[in-house]
């Protein structure tokens, strides 16, 4: 099965370095936002099996974590079949779920940074999960910087002749 009209022109050699650097970022931010969906559905269940209720900041994280990691899914796929410049088109995407992400971090960052966790393992999971949202947050930030330049920054092209446009 020939790939190469659904991938755009790859200059012949197939795959182009900016799709497969492009699939192991993506890969990236779903292992990290994922590891965040578990620590935080985590504490969701356990609150359950007790009968208490969902604390709205926990469920806020995991969906927030749920797009980003479903988010990250879409733009791998996507980047399989078209060049990375045509998946940049996404970056406001990308804002919005930086912006999210920035909540996160001021919600949880502010509860368990400042904590001392000497024999509360839980306070220390949830800085460790407070560390990963952090880490989430500038992942997404460069993610959207990078599309953000990719997409300003790229040779335009018609669409009916693929020459440049002045």
């Amino acid at each position: 099965m020939n790939l190469d009209g659904i991938r755009g022109r790859t200059s012949g050699r197939g795959w182009q370095f900016s799709n497969i650097w492009n699939a192991i970022c993506r890969f990236i931010l779903i292992i990290f936002a994922c590891v965040v969906i578990g620590y935080y559905a985590s504490d969701l269940r356990a609150a359950q099996k007790e009968a208490k209720y969902s604390d709205s900041k926990w469920v806020y994280a995991v969906v927030v974590g749920c797009m980003a990691a479903i988010t990250a899914f879409i733009f791998m796929i996507i980047s399989i079949f078209v060049q990375y410049r045509a998946c940049a088109i996404l970056f406001p995407w990308e804002w919005i779920l930086f912006i999210l992400w920035v909540a996160v971090v001021g919600i949880f960052a502010s509860m368990y940074m400042h904590e001392n966790p000497e024999m509360d393992s839980g306070v220390h999971a949830m800085r460790i999960a407070s560390i990963f949202d952090i880490v989430n947050m500038l992942l997404w930030f460069i993610a959207a910087v990078v599309d953000t330049c990719v997409f300003f920054m790229a040779p335009r092209r018609s669409l009916h002749t693929g020459r440049a446009v002045k």
